[in-house]
C-alpha cells in the first residue's frame, strides 16, 4: 500500500482543545489521554489509507494494516495538535480530524522511562523474507519511529557473536552467513541515534531452538525498541512479504 504525503493544515477547521472537529463523517474512532501519552484509534473500514500527524514532526503510517491502535508518548512539554487524514482507494485526500493536546513538564518527567527495553528475536524466525539486509526500524522512547539505512562499516566491536565478522560490512548484508554482520549494523544504527544498546545471542526472555538444538537469536537492550530489520533480493527489490517483528519485553 502506497503512503501518500500531504501538507494536513488544509482539511483544520475549528479545532477545540481536547476535542476532534471532524470533516464530513471522518474521526478518530477513539482518543484518550494519559499523562505524556495518547491512545488512539482509526477508521480502515471505510477509506483505503490514512496518516497521523502528531505535532512534533513525527508522522504514524498504517504499518501492518492489522492492528491500528495507536499509543504515542512524547518527550517534550508543549501543545501539540494531532492531525488525521484519510485516503480513498485512488490516494486521494478523503477528510480528516484533528484534537489539540497540552503536555505539562510533570507529565513527561513522570513518563521518562525506568529501565531499558529487551528486544529479541530467533535467527529461525528471520532467515527467509529477504536475502539481504538493508536497513533497521525503531521506536524512539518518545514514540517516534525511525528507519536506518545500513551503512558500510571497516571495524566495530563483534566480540558477543560466535559465528566470527568479516569486515567491511557492507551497507546490503546477505541473511545467509551474516548473523554477526546484522547484529552489528543494528548496533551501529542505534548508536548514531544516540543511545546505548547492548546485544547478545542468549537472553532470559527466550532461548531459541531448532530441533532441540539452540539457534542464534538477537537480544539487544536499549531504550529504543527494535521492531524489525527489513531487507531486499540484494539487487534492490525489497520483498511484498513484511519481515518478522521483534518482541519486546520491559518496554516503558
Amino acid at each position: 500500500m502506497q503512503k501518500n504525503l500531504f501538507i494536513l493544515s488544509f482539511f483544520l477547521i475549528g479545532v477545540f482543545s481536547g476535542q476532534s472537529q471532524s470533516l464530513g463523517n471522518c474521526s478518530f474512532v477513539s482518543f484518550s489521554q494519559d499523562g505524556c501519552c495518547v491512545r488512539f484509534e482509526v477508521n480502515v473500514t471505510s477509506y483505503a489509507d490514512y496518516q497521523i500527524e502528531m505535532g512534533d514532526g513525527t508522522i504514524l503510517y498504517d504499518t501492518d494494516s492489522v492492528d491500528d491502535t495507536f499509543e504515542y508518548c512524547y518527550s517534550t512539554p508543549g501543545n501539540y495538535t494531532v492531525r488525521l487524514l484519510y485516503f480513498d482507494q485512488n490516494g486521494d485526500p478523503a477528510c480528516g480530524a484533528a484534537i489539540n493536546i497540552t503536555l505539562t513538564p510533570q507529565q513527561i518527567e513522570d513518563c521518562k522511562p525506568t529501565s531499558p527495553c529487551t528486544s529479541y528475536l530467533c535467527w529461525e524466525d528471520f532467515i527467509g523474507f529477504f536475502d539481504c539486509a538493508t536497513s533497521i526500524t525503531v521506536e524512539l522512547p518518545n514514540g517516534a519511529i525511525q528507519t536506518i539505512p545500513f551503512v558500510n562499516i571497516t571495524n566495530a566491536d563483534d566480540s558477543w557473536c560466535n559465528y566470527g565478522t568479516t569486515f567491511p560490512i557492507p551497507a546490503s548484508v546477505p541473511v545467509v552467513g551474516g548473523y554477526c554482520e546484522i547484529g552489528i549494523q543494528i548496533v551501529n544504527a542505534i548508536q548514531n541515534l544516540g543511545f546505548d544498546v547492548e546485544i547478545n545471542e542468549t537472553g532470559p526472555q527466550e532461548d531459541c531452538f531448532k530441533g532441540g538444538s539452540p539457534i542464534p537469536g538477537f537480544f539487544i537492550n536499549s531504550d529504543v525498541k527494535v521492531l524489525f530489520v527489513d531487507g531486499d533480493d540484494c539487487y534492490g527489490n525489497s520483498s511484498s512479504t513484511p519481515p518478522p517483528p521483534f518482541n519486546h519485553d520491559n518496554c516503558n
